[in-house]
């Protein structure tokens, strides 16, 4: 009867029994598909890391922040990555933990690829006045690290036509005669 009984409480050990850690992107949620068993779960214990490189699976058991180029990132179920987190990989250590504390074997996961930037956006785009004859365009820019931006300025005259200054591509631009009488536009 013990032996039927200590039989039947193993089953019940917590066990996570699958950690899957969907394609990452920045600035978006990443909830991992993880699959428990042993009784009533509880709080497990989460840790995000983000390595430079994909690491197999005899490393991933023994990751932490102390490993070269591995950073932990966060400590809860999910995570959402940040511009730092753009390219590298993300792998998350999971401690399975029963509703009554016990905690089973630590599963740990890596994503496929590497964390994919968000498509690029700028906001907030104004026209600064650096003297009399030079602005600066500027903005706000989301969505990975940012590349070989275009630029472009244009006038646009008082009855509301809106013309490219051709090879006015960078984000200064010196006022010429042509500007006169009419409103800067940079985009």
């Amino acid at each position: 009867m013990l032996s039927s009984f200590l039989f039947f409480m193993r089953l019940w050990e917590p066990t996570g029994l699958e950690l899957i850690i969907p394609d990452c992107c920045e600035d978006k949620d990443v909830v991992p598909q993880k699959t428990y068993f042993g009784g009533q779960e509880g709080v497990g214990e989460y840790i995000w890391y983000r390595t430079k490189n994909k690491l197999d699976s005899s490393s991933l058991m023994d990751i932490s922040d102390t490993c070269d180029g591995v950073v932990t990132c966060g400590k809860t179920l999910t995570y959402t990555p940040s511009l730092e987190d753009v390219g590298a990989y993300m792998a998350l250590y999971w401690l399975p933990t029963r509703a009554d504390g016990k905690c089973g074997k630590p599963l740990v996961s890596i994503c496929n690829s590497p964390v994919n930037p968000a498509l690029p956006i700028v906001s907030n785009v104004r026209v600064k006045k650096l003297s009399s004859v030079i602005y600066c365009g500027e903005g706000e820019y989301f969505g990975g690290y940012e590349g070989s931006s275009l630029f472009s300025w244009y006038r646009e005259t008082t009855d509301g036509t809106i013309i490219l200054i051709n090879g006015a591509n960078s984000s200064t631009y010196e006022v010429t005669d042509s500007d006169y009488n009419c409103r800067l536009l940079f985009g």
